[in-house]
C-alpha cells in the first residue's frame, strides 16, 4: 500500500469517527433540552497534529494515526443554519425531520441557541449537571483546576458517565496545552500586555503543581485525582481554560454562596464551547436564561398571579424561577451561513 493510499485511508477513518462522535454529541444535546434549531455545527478541515516531546496532551483513544506520524483533529465551527445545510448532524436524532429548516436572519438581540445547566460541567457550589458536588483535586486549587479535575473524572468513567457523548466530542489532542508547557514564543503571541504577565505567572504556578501532584508517565494504577499523568492534566487544563465561561448570575446553590455564582465559578457549556473565539466583532455573547419550556411556565404563573391579585412570590417560588441555562444572544444582525463567534472578553 502506498503512503498516499495509507494517508487517505487514515484520514477517511478519522473523519468517520469524528462524524460519529459529533452526531452522538448533538443527539445528546437535544435529548438534554438544548435549543439548536437555528444553528449548524460543521467539521471544516482535518489536520494532523504533530507530537513534539512534552508539548502535547494526548488521550488514550483508538483514533491514533501512528502510520502517518501524528493525530487527526478536526476544525469545528458553528454557523447560522441555511437551507443547503446537510442535516445529518442536527436532524439525525429525535428532532422532527419534517420540520422546516430555519434560515431566517437572526436579528440583533435575539436568542441564537440555549443550553440548560443540566448539560454543563462545573465546579463546587454551582447548579450544573455535574461537578457541583465534587471536591477540589488538591488544596487551594483554582477554578480552572477544579473544572479540569471534573473533566478528567467524567473521562475516566467513559461510557458510564452521563456526559460521555460530550467528553468524547472534545479534542483528543491539544496542540497548545496550558499546563506547564507554554513556550516563550507562545506567551508573546498574546494580544494584551497584561495577559502576557498573567500567562507567565500561571505557567509558573502550573509547573509547580504538575510536579507536585501528577505522574510523569501512564501506569496501570486505578486513576484518581492523585494519579493522573502530566499529559492527562495538560489536556484537561487546556480544555478548561479555552472553553470555560463565567456568569455572575443568580444560579448558585442557596446557602452555599447566597444564591450567586462566584466570579471563580467557571463551567463549560457544551456546544457553546465549540464556537470560535475572536477579539474582533464577535457575533454573540452568553448570559443566563430560561428555556422555552420554563419561560412558558413562568408566564403562566405570572398571569395567574395577576388575575388573582396574589402576593409577591415566596422565596421558594423565586428559587424555582431562577434561570435554568445559558443562551447565546446575537450582538448584531446575522445572515444564514454566518459563523457564530464569541469573545471571552465580551459579556
Amino acid at each position: 500500500m502506498s503512503l498516499d493510499t495509507t494517508t487517505t485511508t487514515a484520514t477517511t477513518l478519522a473523519g468517520n469517527k469524528n462524524d460519529r462522535r459529533l452526531q452522538e454529541f448533538i443527539l445528546w444535546c437535544e435529548q438534554k433540552g438544548c435549543e439548536l434549531s437555528k444553528v449548524h455545527i460543521k467539521s471544516i478541515d482535518s489536520y494532523k497534529v504533530e507530537t513534539p516531546k512534552g508539548h502535547l496532551a494526548l488521550l488514550d483513544d483508538d483514533d491514533d494515526d501512528d502510520e502517518t506520524g501524528g493525530e487527526k483533529e478536526f476544525d469545528r465551527r458553528v454557523y447560522c443554519r441555511t437551507a443547503d445545510d446537510d442535516d445529518d448532524n442536527n436532524n439525525n436524532s429525535n428532532t422532527n425531520v419534517d420540520a422546516p429548516t430555519k434560515t431566517t436572519m437572526i436579528k440583533k438581540g435575539e436568542r441564537i441557541l440555549f443550553v440548560p445547566f443540566a448539560c454543563c460541567v462545573g465546579t463546587q457550589g454551582l447548579r450544573v449537571g455535574t461537578g457541583g458536588d465534587s471536591l477540589p483535586p488538591f488544596e487551594q486549587a483554582t477554578s480552572s483546576e477544579r473544572l479540569a479535575a471534573e473533566l478528567l473524572r467524567q473521562r475516566d468513567l467513559k461510557e458510564k458517565s452521563e456526559f460521555y457523548p460530550y467528553i468524547n466530542a472534545l479534542p483528543k489532542v491539544i496542540d497548545s496545552p496550558t499546563c506547564g508547557t507554554w513556550t516563550t514564543e507562545e506567551i508573546k503571541e498574546m494580544q494584551f500586555a497584561d495577559a502576557i504577565g498573567t500567562c507567565a505567572k500561571t505557567l509558573a504556578r502550573d509547573s509547580v503543581n504538575v510536579e507536585m501532584h501528577f505522574k510523569k508517565e501512564e501506569t496501570t494504577a486505578t486513576r484518581s485525582c492523585r494519579n493522573w499523568t502530566k499529559k492527562e492534566w495538560a489536556w484537561a487544563m487546556a480544555n478548561a481554560r479555552s472553553r470555560a465561561v463565567e456568569i455572575d448570575a443568580d444560579i448558585g446553590d442557596v446557602g452555599n454562596n447566597e444564591g450567586r455564582m462566584p466570579p471563580s465559578g467557571a463551567f463549560v457549556a457544551p456546544f457553546i464551547d465549540m464556537c470560535n473565539h475572536t477579539h474582533v466583532d464577535p457575533a454573540a455573547f452568553w448570559r443566563p436564561a430560561y428555556s422555552e419550556k420554563k419561560n412558558k411556565e413562568i408566564e403562566g404563573m405570572n398571569l395567574k398571579t395577576t388575575s388573582q391579585h396574589e402576593e409577591a412570590p415566596s422565596e421558594q417560588e423565586q428559587e424555582k424561577n431562577k434561570p435554568d441555562g445559558v443562551e447565546l444572544v446575537a450582538r448584531r444582525d446575522l445572515e444564514p451561513g454566518d459563523e457564530i463567534t464569541v469573545s471571552y472578553a465580551v459579556a
